[in-house]
């Protein structure tokens, strides 16, 4: 009787030290491919960071033309007056240069694109948004022109419709 005893006894011994060697290489393998997969996302994490750091913008920056846009503008009725000072928003600081050396040229187109302005449109938030796209349109046209980096927005820093 003994010697079943002693069978039985190491028979389970036997499967629970084989149970323990295959617990200690499941916790291996998971802690290995736990590892695996951190190490690929600190990568993954790490390339976007110096991505990002690359891409940061310039700080915006501006001009205002120093004296104000006065203009007639069609009206069905009478003649109407338009007073308008613009300032612009660019990112690039060589914009700048080409700002002040082109400042008579851009006054002048800018001058003759508020002048074809509808005092009835003008006087709706979509009609000045309107304007103010047009006016970016016509700066980026004659900057690009005359060889300069375009300018970001338009801003009317006063806007008088009378």
């Amino acid at each position: 009787m003994r010697r079943i005893s002693d069978m039985a006894e190491k028979k389970s011994l036997k499967t629970i030290l084989i149970a323990a060697v295959l617990v200690i290489v499941a916790v291996a393998i998971s802690v290995g491919a736990t590892m695996f997969v951190l190490s690929g996302s600190n990568d993954e994490a790490e390339g976007e960071e110096a991505q990002a750091e690359t891409v940061v913008p310039e700080p915006l920056q501006y001009f205002s033309f120093p004296k104000a846009f006065v203009t007639t503008v069609a009206s069905e009725n009478r003649a109407r007056h338009l007073q308008v000072f613009v300032a612009l928003a660019y990112r690039d600081s060589a914009v700048e240069a080409a700002l002040n050396t082109h400042a008579p040229l851009l006054r002048s187109r800018l001058l003759a694109l508020f002048g074809r302005g509808d005092y009835m449109a003008l006087q709706s938030a979509d009609g000045r948004e309107a304007l103010k796209a047009e006016a970016l349109q016509v700066l980026n046209d004659t900057l690009a022109a005359e060889g300069a980096a375009p300018v970001e927005r338009v801003l009317f820093t006063n806007f008088v419709l009378q």
